[in-house]
């Protein structure tokens, strides 16, 4: 073989083999060159057909990280040409450490002796520790059509868990609300409404699979992470219990483009309503409204597509695209004439509960337009669908879509928008939720005052059922009306920009409602104080 190769600018240069690597865990940019106390060497192999590597690894004091972390990371190996996409590779791995807050690749050439015909390089990675522990509080208040309330949630994360850079992350929070029913506050005290949970997480910096894919895990670094929570809501006509549960992984193909695939998503929900609530659900005739409190189960899979090509830092525009497609119940079918499915009301169970069956899919596509480096126009579109088959006759109301709320149509309170050209006279809460998502949003973000930022926004969309259906009479989406039924509100925000976090307060007012009849649904000329809906969050709605 010839020893040169060709650089994209058409020259020739020397061709390098990689000689040793070797690995700092614990290095330190204040004292960049200390004595070191040790160099160990490390041998492995990644898949049974790849041959044996070696790391040396180097360090003043123990690193508290085991060294087979950096097997599926370091994809720079002795005895194997220089290759520049093996060190993007390596720094794209190093940078899913969360243990490590900044990471170097550099080489040094050996000294050619007479007769040498290869010409070759060590290898130095360096790795500086950032902080392990990391604690967060956050505090809000809420007002939900006049329904007074306050959420708050404290998290603690872990870096190195198990010493090999795993995130540990564990999650409690709790919330309390006066909530109305019938305009009136039931007999529960002041706060009626309580919501408690927890939920927790460990994401490994490796590829965790019984199928071993070699060549995928060297070329993509996938990460596998663990998550699953429990949620408890305790709402003056019932109490609801929620366990959910992923295993999954997410790789990044190129610097644009990020994949999240869980083959294992579990939800379980458990309703237990007060008598006077099962009483009216029993009467009760529309089995949607019906199925919004009862036992079910979800179990299958989600992927989504992710594409961005914001750069840090940058002042151009940039656009962000993100496809999501999930499904349930398809592998549970396939056992509904076994055992394990037990058959009811010409439904099938699983330990007594009824198991969803569905397909979903969602598109979120946004374009961010920079006026100045301080102005920003922020578009946003959405559009999803979801379709109940087989075991189910309507969607899970978790995997419903809604409108309204603090990231999108902020001039109606959460989940109280649609579906279609539905108001809610029944004398009880219900969810408002449909099969079809459309939505369009657009903001106008600007300097204000010091750390305070400004925004002009509108919202324009709504949600519909693909069928007619009792529970939301006129609800359905029809090519030929749906485009009356738009809703459109408008407001103003602040964003007061700490640097490390955002916070947000939003008024909105809504424009046009088309739960009024038509000729009605222009609310311009009838807006007044009360009809100023606020909203706090963290972060951009979008």
């Amino acid at each position: 073989k010839a020893d040169i190769m060709v650089r994209i600018d058409g020259e020739k240069h020397d061709k390098y083999i990689i000689n040793r690597v070797f690995i700092n865990p614990n290095y330190n940019v204040q004292n960049p060159n200390p004595t070191m106390n040790d160099t160990v060497p490390f041998t492995f192999s990644i898949g049974k057909k790849h041959t044996e590597h070696r790391f040396d690894f180097t360090y003043s004091r123990p690193p508290k990280i085991k060294f087979k972390t950096f097997n599926q990371v370091i994809l720079i190996h002795p005895g194997e040409e220089y290759s520049q996409h093996r060190v993007k590779q390596s720094y794209r791995a190093m940078g899913g450490l969360k243990l490590y807050n900044m990471s170097n690749i550099s080489f040094d050439t050996i000294p050619s002796k007479p007769g040498d015909t290869v010409k070759m390089l060590n290898c130095n990675v360096n790795l500086q520790r950032g902080k392990l522990n990391h604690y967060n509080i956050q505090l809000e208040g809420t007002n939900s059509g006049g329904d007074l309330g306050a959420l708050g949630s404290i998290s603690y994360r872990n870096n190195n868990i198990f010493r090999g850079s795993e995130v540990f992350r564990i999650t409690l929070r709790g919330g309390v609300q006066a909530q109305r029913v019938d305009n009136i506050v039931v007999d529960e005290g002041l706060f009626n409404t309580k919501e408690f949970g927890i939920d927790a997480s460990i994401m490994f910096p490796r590829f965790l699979s019984p199928i071993k894919l070699t060549n995928f895990v060297l070329e993509y670094q996938p990460r596998t992470t663990l998550s699953a929570g429990f949620n408890a809501q305790f709402r003056p006509l019932y109490t609801r219990f929620i366990i959910n549960g992923t295993y999954g992984y997410n790789w990044k193909s190129n610097d644009h483009v990020e994949h999240i695939f869980n083959p294992i998503n579990l939800n379980t929900v458990k309703v237990l309503p007060t008598d006077l609530f099962a009483l009216i659900l029993d009467l009760e005739t529309n089995q949607r409204i019906k199925d919004m409190y009862t036992d079910h189960l979800i179990f299958g899979l989600d992927y989504s597509f992710i594409y961005s090509n914001q750069t840090i830092n940058s002042n151009h525009d940039f656009f962000y695209f993100k496809a999501n497609i999930e499904t349930s119940g398809n592998l549970l079918s396939l056992f509904n004439h076994t055992p394990l499915i037990t058959e009811a009301n010409n439904y099938h169970m699983i330990a007594g509960i009824r198991y969803a069956q569905y397909f979903r899919y969602q598109f979120d596509f946004r374009f961010y337009h920079i006026l100045k480096p301080d102005n920003v126009l922020a578009l946003r579109f959405m559009y999803g669908q979801g379709i109940a088959y087989g075991n189910s006759v309507d969607m899970p109301f978790e995997k419903s879509f809604y409108a309204g709320g603090t990231n999108g149509m902020r001039g109606w309170q959460f989940r109280t928008l649609g579906p279609g050209g539905f108001r809610n006279e029944y004398g009880y809460d219900i969810e408002h939720i449909g099969d079809l998502q459309l939505e369009f949003n657009m903001e106008y973000r600007f300097p204000f005052y010091a750390f305070i930022n400004g925004a002009l926004f509108t919202d324009i969309g709504n949600i519909w059922t693909l069928s007619n259906n009792e529970s939301f009479p006129n609800g359905q989406f029809h090519f030929n009306t749906f485009y009356r039924q738009i809703a459109l509100d408008g407001g103003f925000g602040l964003r007061f920009d700490f640097s490390f976090f955002l916070v947000r307060l939003d008024w909105a007012v809504v424009l046009c409602d088309p739960a009024y009849p038509e000729g009605s649904r222009w609310r311009i000329s009838k807006i007044g104080w009360n009809d100023v809906v606020w909203n706090i969050g963290l972060g951009y709605p979008f």
